[in-house]
């Protein structure tokens, strides 16, 4: 048994994304390009929910990473406003700092280390928060939503983008059709249900520059989480990103019942809050290039399964004061 049975296991899967995220740092703009191209056109639309008004506007970014949204929507911001990047990797947040140090934003900008999934600032009140690829790395959602709920003013909006849909992974032709479209995936489906995915990644590393990066990260990561007995030896591949991103599915259905289902958990958690924007998206699964090729396709099929879209952003309204009361 690789893993450590005295570690909770919401625990570990925050110290994982911790070390992970810390490891991964400086070079995830580089890594992910066509993920943050694509979330480029996202944030565009989703930009036009933070409106700051007369008086001083807080906007806080949870999971902020190298800093993709502020750079997307600070520019909103003005000198009497506050940028507040959040994130659980140190690394992530002085990354983010050097970027946008770099565009010379207007508003003042706090860098906050999130502790036990807890942001540490018991006085906090924002008209804002924004959320893009994180809620797949969180363990528990429900008390994620409880902390966004004390955070968010009355009237605020919470905005989250780029997390995978719980319905496309529900949907077997949208998982199938996005298997046949991409040669890799469909090989990854097939290797991982013939147990051979772990020594293929091994061997791809030593001849792929991609897959060799990954796998130094990987082994970096392991090596820090037996060092502080998080583990008792080394996670394999496959185990460690189920860790990583606990709430994201595979496409050949090895991992069934994940995914995100977001109306679920704001019916659950977040009932009282009116949903201002909703939209799901690729529909293929696929990105950058490589969903070009098919846009024509991806748009029929957007036409005929409008919320079945492998990945959805939300636009969540917290009612004012005057709404709550009645």
């Amino acid at each position: 048994m690789t893993e450590n049975k005295d570690v909770d296991k919401s625990a570990l899967v925050l110290r994982i994304n911790e070390i992970y995220h810390d490891v991964e740092g400086q070079i995830y703009h580089g890594k992910h390009p066509e993920i943050l191209e694509d979330e480029k056109n996202t944030w565009a639309k989703l930009g036009d929910f933070i409106r700051p008004d007369g008086k001083s506007f807080h906007l806080l970014d949870v999971g902020t990473g190298t800093g993709f949204v502020p750079l997307q929507v600070g520019k909103k911001l003005r000198s009497r406003d506050v940028l507040l990047c959040a994130d659980l990797s140190h690394k992530m947040l002085e990354a983010c700092r050097e970027n946008l140090d770099k565009e010379k934003l207007l508003c003042r900008m706090e860098f906050l280390k999130i502790t036990e999934g807890k942001i540490p600032r018991a006085d906090l009140s924002v008209d804002a928060i924004t959320i893009n690829a994180v809620l797949h790395h969180i363990p528990e959602l429900g008390s994620f939503f409880q902390e966004m709920d004390r955070l968010l003013k009355p009237g605020g909006f919470l905005v989250i983008a780029h997390e995978p849909n719980a319905v496309f992974y529900r949907h077997f032709f949208l998982r199938f059709n996005s298997l046949v479209l991409s040669p890799r995936l469909l090989v990854g489906a097939v290797l991982r249900r013939m147990h051979l995915y772990e020594p293929f990644r091994r061997l791809a590393g030593r001849v792929f520059k991609g897959y060799g990066e990954e796998n130094k990260i990987i082994k970096e990561v392991n090596r820090r989480l037996v060092a502080e007995s998080v583990v008792r030896e080394s996670l394999p591949y496959e185990r460690l990103y189920e860790l990583l991103d606990v709430h994201v599915p595979d496409l050949g259905g090895n991992r069934a019942g994940v995914g995100i289902d977001l109306l679920f958990w704001k019916k659950k958690f977040l009932l009282s809050y009116a949903l201002d924007y909703y939209s799901t998206y690729n529909h293929i699964c696929l990105e950058g290039r490589k969903k070009r090729h098919f846009k024509s396709y991806e748009q029929f099929l957007a036409r005929v399964f409008p919320a079945s879209g492998s990945t959805f952003s939300v636009v969540l309204r917290k009612p004012s004061v005057n709404e709550g009361k009645k």
